[in-house]
């Protein structure tokens, strides 16, 4: 508008913000907003990025090994072995750290097997 208020106003300049991203490629991450939360970073095909979120999920070592062991076996595409492993976490097939429920590892293991086969989360 004619005349009208600009960024050379003190006023305006205060509440003035400009944000350019570019974002490249996939298992990139952006958070927006108030009350934002993160978890472990997976790595897409990165089997030492998912181990490592494994084990921040209470998961024991014989579980662990069991994981790579599936995705491993599933290769480039979440398989049978894959989803089989995570149903008998959900089913308490496997000793959990204290006080982590079975069903909390699964719901954390289906973000991280994602993340580590390039899966967007929904």
């Amino acid at each position: 508008e004619p005349d009208g208020p600009t960024t050379a106003d003190p006023e305006v300049r205060l509440v003035t913000n400009n944000f350019n991203f570019t974002v490249n490629g996939d298992g990139n991450n952006i958070a927006a907003g108030s009350d934002i939360r993160q978890r472990a970073v997976v790595n897409k095909g990165d089997v030492d990025s998912l181990v490592r979120a494994a084990v921040e999920l209470g998961l024991r070592s014989d579980a662990v090994a069991d994981l790579k062991a599936a995705v491993e076996s599933d290769g480039p595409k979440p398989g049978k072995a894959t989803s089989a492993f995570i149903s008998r976490i959900r089913e308490g097939a496997y000793a959990l750290a204290g006080g982590v429920s079975s069903n909390l590892a699964a719901d954390g293991l289906i973000q991280a097997v994602g993340s580590f086969y390039g899966i967007p989360a929904a």
